[in-house]
């Protein structure tokens, strides 16, 4: 699962990060987090196949969301 969570994190590092915004108000923090959230501190793991399968098409669609 820690595979996913790196290929995923560089995925966001991929993502423009705007100077002029702090933290709370840049996207990319906010796919940080909500990525930590979801691999470090949620009581169920994500789907790995769906993961992989959201990873290869670069989406920033995590694996929150359980209807695919």
């Amino acid at each position: 699962m820690s595979h996913l969570y790196k290929q995923y994190m560089r995925l966001i590092a991929k993502w423009p990060r705007d100077k002029l915004k702090n933290d709370q108000r840049n996207l990319g923090f906010l796919f940080e987090r909500e990525l930590e959230k979801i691999f470090k501190y949620s009581p169920t793991p994500p789907e790995t196949g769906v993961c992989e399968r959201r990873l290869k098409g670069e989406s920033i669609y995590f694996c929150f969301d359980k209807t695919e």
